[in-house]
């Protein structure tokens, strides 16, 4: 036995066809979108961690960032459902929404 390439094989060495084409490409940008979502969900968690903080600064520069980066996409989730009492249900319809469309393009990308 020879090992060519990343074919073990008993019999005469064989190319290795590349499979790598156009096709490649849109599923490759679909699971970059699907992880880029996921670094948003991880921030937005670290937005909704941050708020339990007690006498947290706002002008601390991470929770400026965070800040920046979560309330585009919170404050208009938050005029459509307001809070419940003390608590702000925005993050969590975020969340879900964010699982949806990654699970959307998650079979988007596996139907190509």
């Amino acid at each position: 036995m020879r090992l060519t390439g990343l074919v073990l094989t008993d019999k005469q060495p064989r190319e290795i066809p590349n499979k790598q084409c156009e096709d490649d490409v849109p599923h490759s940008a679909l699971q970059l979108l699907v992880s880029l979502l996921q670094i948003y969900s991880f921030i937005v968690l670290a937005r909704v961690v941050m708020s339990w903080i007690p006498n947290l600064s706002p002008t601390n520069q991470i929770v400026q960032v965070l800040y920046g980066l979560t309330e585009p996409v919170l404050e208009p989730v938050r005029r459509i459902i307001p809070p419940l009492g003390m608590m702000d249900i925005s993050p969590v319809v975020v969340f879900v929404a964010l699982r949806i469309l990654q699970g959307v393009l998650l079979r988007a990308a596996a139907g190509m």
